[in-house]
């Protein structure tokens, strides 16, 4: 026996919102997708950016070279990690605290994000491993994290526009 749309639509409602709303399907526009593009593009940039400011170079002997190489591994490996760590922070955030305001959860998720990788950077500094050398040791890589974190936090979580006065418990 087939459900009729209505019966469809009734039972299965509330758990189709839900995955609108943390997947970022239609119901928001497209405006997740476009979020997660932009965060993409200014990672890239500024990961291309920051490996061509002093030599020995990450990925190639030239500036030119570094900043291409560069972009590509951008283009290539930002989208990856984000759908692994951004998307899923988001979801985590909009369950454990519905109630709370759109900055106040992007506040919450640099937090998280720049624990996650102060931890990275801790245990190899704390072990007293060297950096390698186009990392410029270990000041480099607070200093760059620090603003790829806040970055990133602004791309992706911060609302801006319309839906700045909006709560998270407002867009159920």
């Amino acid at each position: 026996m087939a459900l009729s749309e209505g019966a469809f639509a009734r039972g299965h409602d509330s758990k189709l919102r839900l995955c609108v709303r943390t997947c970022g399907g239609v119901g928001q526009r497209n405006g997740s997708m476009k979020r997660f593009l932009i965060t993409v593009l200014v990672a890239t940039l500024l990961h291309a950016g920051a490996c061509i400011l002093a030599p020995p170079f990450e990925f190639a002997k030239t500036r030119p070279a570094c900043f291409f190489y560069a972009c590509i591994s951008g283009l290539i490996g930002f989208p990856v990690v984000f759908a692994l760590f951004l998307v899923p922070l988001r979801a985590g955030l909009l369950r454990l605290v519905p109630g709370a305001t759109q900055q106040t959860q992007a506040i919450l998720a640099g937090i998280v994000l720049y624990a996650l990788r102060a931890a990275l950077i801790l245990r190899h500094e704390l072990a007293g491993s060297p950096a390698l050398p186009f990392q410029h040791g270990y000041l480099a890589q607070w200093i760059f994290w620090s603003v790829f974190v806040v970055t990133i936090t602004i791309s992706f979580f911060w609302p801006f526009g319309v839906e700045a006065g909006r709560t998270a418990h407002a867009n159920r």
